[in-house]
């Protein structure tokens, strides 16, 4: 599988030997893919954080859910609420949804951020709000389960590293798959990794990340199998059990 320069130089290759990502942030201590949950992220020293992006009335806001009750006071959908609604609900503790821009702000270099990229129709704004805000590409890891946001970003601007995610892997060749968008990581989840598994994505060039670790010995274990790095909600933790507090 071919490789642009840009993804050879991505901070997915470089830093530490194994990348402790923040799930939503600083996840456990802070209510997710809120501004607090990022900003206890970077105090803890991971090496990058994880978030999802979804489009409300043309903004990108980051939120996990298509519906609005499990992560805030609001109800509905996100898509179907204006974004100055949107934008007062209480995420968690008195947070607020926050924008994309506001995280970026937030998440300064050298840290990466791993942009999933939630429904159709993010891909292309995501990409013009990175050329607006002058983010350098080895930062961004754009990621997604609708591997057709990730055409687009191939299609448009294949400057910037991809990742494809994958949940079920029952009939799927997650290495077909990725090659298919000239992806540079697989995104796996814990219970579908074996060594099998990894050893065939690494023969491949991709490099393998796993969502959601939580346990340090699942950790060192994914590590030690030759895992590049892995999802969190407890980077405290991990970074503990690696000798990096």
């Amino acid at each position: 599988m071919a490789l642009p320069s840009t993804a050879r130089e991505s901070a997915v290759l470089s830093g530490p030997d194994f990348l402790v990502l923040a799930h939503r942030g600083a996840s456990e201590e802070c209510p997710e893919n809120t501004l607090p949950a990022f900003e206890r992220a970077v105090q803890l020293g991971a090496d990058g954080v994880e978030l999802d992006v979804q489009l409300c009335e043309g903004e990108l806001v980051v939120i996990h859910d298509e519906k609005l009750e499990r992560t805030t006071d609001g109800r509905g959908t996100v898509a179907g609420t204006p974004l100055e609604v949107l934008r007062r609900l209480d995420a968690g503790d008195g947070a607020r949804v926050p924008l994309l821009a506001e995280v970026l702000d937030i998440v300064a270099a050298p840290l990466l951020v791993n942009i999933e990229l939630k429904g159709p129709g993010t891909a292309a704004p995501v990409l013009a709000l990175l050329d607006r805000l002058g983010i350098e590409p080895a930062r961004i890891l754009l990621s997604a389960f609708e591997h057709a946001q990730l055409e687009v970003a191939r299609t448009q601007a294949p400057r910037w590293t991809r990742g494809a995610l994958f949940g079920r892997l029952e009939g799927v060749d997650p290495v077909a798959a990725a090659g298919a968008v000239e992806a540079r990581t697989a995104h796996l989840a814990l219970r579908t990794v074996s060594a099998e598994r990894v050893a065939a994505l690494r023969a491949a060039g991709l490099e393998v990340l796993v969502y959601t670790v939580n346990e340090p010995e699942a950790a060192l274990a994914l590590r030690d199998l030759g895992v590049r790095g892995v999802f969190t909600d407890r980077p405290r933790a991990l970074l503990e059990a690696l000798g990096r507090r």
